[in-house]
């Protein structure tokens, strides 16, 4: 099983490509969780997010805010 972990800060315009690229990898099914670390973004990275979480609930996504 594989944990993707993603540092983010003021990724509002790339965070989107990264987690679509996380979802259509070959291994998809041996992904067992990503994190996201929104380390005090000041855009709207983490609203992007959790947007995008709620749209793809199959992807088990997961968000420290700090």
């Amino acid at each position: 099983m594989i944990s993707v972990i993603i540092p983010m800060y003021n990724s509002e315009g790339t965070i989107i490509n990264a987690l679509d690229s996380i979802k259509n990898q070959t291994a998809f099914d041996s992904i067992l969780e990503v994190i996201v670390v929104n380390d005090g973004s000041t855009d709207n990275s983490l609203a992007v997010v959790k947007e995008y979480t709620n749209k793809n609930r199959s992807m088990p996504i997961y968000v420290i805010d700090k």
